[in-house]
C-alpha cells in the first residue's frame, strides 16, 4: 500500500470531467483518501475528488434517510447505497482497523462506480487474506479510463 501511495502522491493525475466527489464524515477521512487514491491510481486519471455526491459515514441504520433495509445487509461491514436524491451514501458498519477500513471503503467506491464483486483485489472480500485488496481487474480499470478519463 505504501508503494501505490507513494506513486499517487508523486504522479500528478489528471481531473476527469465526471469526478465523484466523496465526504468522509466520521473519522474515516485517512481511509477513505486512501481508497480514493488507489482508485484513481490504477484508472489513471482522479475519478474520486472531495465533495459531496457521496457521504461515507458510521452505520446510522438510516441510509439515505430510510431506516428499512434488507435483512441480508445487516451483518455487512459497510454498504454502498444510492439516495432517490441521486446521492450515494456508504455506512460502515463493522470497521476494523485502519487497512481494513481504507479496503472496505475501497471495495464500496468500486459498488459506486458500478462494479461487481470479484475473486481478487478491491472488489474482493477484505477479509480474505488470500488476495491483493490493492488490485483492480484490468477489465474495470479498461472501463473506468473509457468513462472517465477520455
Amino acid at each position: 500500500m505504501v508503494a501505490l501511495v507513494l506513486w499517487t502522491v508523486f504522479r500528478t493525475l489528471p481531473a476527469s470531467d465526471k469526478a465523484i466527489g466523496v465526504n468522509a464524515l466520521d473519522g474515516y477521512a485517512e481511509e477513505t483518501k486512501s481508497a480514493m487514491d488507489n482508485w484513481n491510481g490504477w484508472v489513471g486519471c482522479k475519478i474520486f475528488v472531495s465533495g459531496d455526491d457521496v457521504v461515507i459515514k458510521s452505520d446510522d441504520g438510516d441510509p439515505c434517510g430510510d431506516p428499512w433495509r434488507p435483512e441480508d445487509e445487516w451483518d455487512h461491514a459497510a454498504t454502498a447505497y444510492r439516495c432517490p436524491n441521486g446521492s450515494s451514501e456508504i455506512l460502515i458498519s463493522n470497521p476494523g482497523n485502519v487497512n481494513t477500513q481504507a479496503c472496505i471503503i475501497s471495495h464500496e467506491l468500486g459498488h459506486i462506480l458500478g462494479r461487481q464483486h470479484a475473486r481478487v483485489g478491491a472488489m474482493a472480500n477484505c477479509l480474505a487474506d488470500e488476495q491483493n485488496r490493492l488490485s483492480v481487474r484490468d477489465e474495470d480499470v479498461a472501463a473506468l479510463k473509457k468513462e472517465f478519463c477520455e
